[in-house]
């Protein structure tokens, strides 16, 4: 009897040696935050994205705002009203149900409200606005590709401009990962300013090259004086929070 309660004894610690390491890895792995990038642009939010059932929920203005579609939200209704170009997309939290041009489709996870912040399904309203979705297990990374037109010029005069706003759009990426790497050092609102500021950047971006062709100088102008208005922006916040930007 004795040695039968010892070898079960035994059994039970190796089937739990096994057990242990494996629950433990399983929650390292959720701990490791998730990764979206936008047409390899990295996307922040004041939320970070959770999967729930297979499936990864983001912040909604976030996402849909940084993909230059424009956004509504009735709090009455608890809806959501996205609009890009010639496509209407409504979701409404706690129903599976998305309507995409008046045809409805069907969500595996409904949109929820957590933490005051409004979570919607990436895939599917990402997948709804015509990109492509893919996920990096591994990485824990997730690829938004959107339909982008490049610059396409020969004016010489418009080609000057534009290598002046290049250099100007480098001078601005520079300053938003130094920013991004200190995230840790923002206040809670500088955070929040940042992400807003974020998505508003990368949302004007797409904006300019799904224009496609710009030869207008004046334009070009235009789009380098708001990339200053952005860098002066981010400068105010790393001010004032004591960060010494290179």
């Amino acid at each position: 009897m004795g040695k039968s309660i010892l070898s079960l004894i035994m059994s039970l610690i190796l089937i739990m040696s096994f057990y242990i390491p494996l629950k433990a890895e399983e929650k390292s792995e959720e701990k490791i935050p998730i990764t979206i990038k936008l047409d390899n642009q990295t996307l922040y939010f004041d939320k970070e994205p959770i999967i729930e059932n297979g499936r990864t929920l983001v912040p909604f203005r976030g996402i849909l705002e940084a993909m230059g579609a424009a956004v509504e939200w009735n709090a009455k209704t608890k809806t959501i009203t996205c609009k890009k170009k010639t496509k209407t997309i409504i979701l409404t939290i706690g129903s599976k149900t998305m309507t995409v041009d008046n045809k409805a489709v069907t969500l595996d996870v409904p949109p929820k409200i957590i933490d005051k912040r409004t979570l919607i399904p990436l895939r599917a309203v990402s997948q709804a606005l015509d990109a492509e979705v893919e996920w990096d297990l591994e990485k824990r990374l997730i690829e938004i590709t959107t339909k982008i037109t490049d610059f396409q010029t020969n004016h010489t005069e418009t080609t000057k401009a534009k290598a002046k706003n290049t250099n100007t759009s480098s001078e601005l990426h520079n300053i938003i990962n130094q920013l991004t790497q200190n995230r840790g050092n923002l206040d809670k609102d500088s955070s929040s300013e940042l992400v807003t500021l974020l998505n508003q950047i990368y949302a004007y971006e797409r904006t300019i090259k799904n224009s496609g062709n710009i030869t207008d100088t004046e334009e070009i102008q235009e789009i380098q004086n708001q990339y200053n208005v952005y860098i002066q922006k981010l400068k105010n916040l790393a001010d004032k929070n004591g960060i010494i930007l290179s």
